[in-house]
């Protein structure tokens, strides 16, 4: 019983770190588009900025200093393996 338990918690933890990953992945994209249409001249260099500042903002909310998603796929697959 508390084995699948343990099991369908490391689903929904690989799945939040899956969701997770996609979401940095598209906010980096977001700053290479803002880039992008910086140098076109689409968007002004205040405007730019301003959105740069806040989506920098969101994602360094989101990454975490010596932490990695892929540490803890490994862990908590090799966790699975020895059990």
């Amino acid at each position: 019983m508390l084995k699948k338990l343990f099991e369908k918690n490391d689903y929904i933890r690989l799945g939040e770190i899956d969701r997770a990953e996609r979401e940095i992945k598209k906010l980096k994209e977001l700053i290479t588009n803002l880039q992008d249409q910086f140098m076109d001249g689409n968007i002004s260099p205040n405007d730019f900025h301003l959105m740069k500042e806040r989506t920098e903002k969101t994602l360094s909310g989101k990454l975490q200093p010596n932490f990695t998603f892929k540490h803890i796929r490994k862990v908590v697959i090799n966790t699975k393996l020895h059990c």
